[in-house]
């Protein structure tokens, strides 16, 4: 836990551009405004191409350079079992902290999109996805679409920044994810009664 609290202050007194490639730095700007935990590699890759934030990984071995030099610097860890990141809420706060609200928003921007690509969407013409697999590709995103929320949501309900098409569909869906899967909860039979 020492070593944690010396990492998060060391971020804290440091340019992050000094300690880290550019490439590193955007992928962990993007990791910051998501769930500390699990946090899927697909997520992360999925899209890449589509999102528009200077020095993002796009390319398969761009992203994998990035993520080994964060794991590295111990800033995130790898779960290769399951293909999943994590790192520490502590990071994730100082490295927002010293982003410009403009980058934020560009990195908040990213991450819908990169959502998007992987939220399992249900159209009238989709096959491809079993029905039974959507619920679980939505809790295994729900925390990072909250975590979204909890970072943007006051400004999105005060008017201060819009965000964009993509998060707000992004968010909806989740609402609606949210509340088919809590009235499917009331409809069970309590195990109390």
């Amino acid at each position: 836990m020492d070593q944690d609290v010396e990492i998060a202050s060391l971020l804290g007194r440091l340019s992050l551009k000094e300690q880290i490639s550019p490439s590193a730095l955007a992928l962990l700007s993007v990791i910051s405004v998501l769930d500390e935990g699990k946090i899927p590699e697909e997520l992360l890759t999925t899209a890449a191409l589509r999102v528009d934030l200077p020095n993002y990984p796009y390319r398969q071995q761009q992203y994998l350079e990035a993520r080994d030099e964060l794991i590295q610097t111990s800033l995130v860890a790898r779960n290769t079992e399951t293909n999943e990141l994590s790192t520490r809420p502590e990071y994730q706060a100082v490295i927002r902290e010293k982003m410009e609200k403009t980058d934020l928003h560009a990195v908040i921007e990213a991450v819908a999109i990169l959502i998007s690509a992987v939220w399992p969407w249900l159209y009238a013409t989709e096959s491809h996805l079993p029905r039974h697999f959507r619920p679980l590709i939505a809790e295994r995103l729900a925390p990072h679409v909250r975590r979204l929320g909890e970072i943007c949501g006051d400004e999105i309900r005060r008017e201060s920044w819009n965000g964009t098409t993509e998060l707000g569909c992004v968010f909806t869906s989740y609402a609606w994810w949210v509340s088919a899967h809590f009235v499917h909860k009331i409809d069970e039979p309590c195990s109390s009664c």
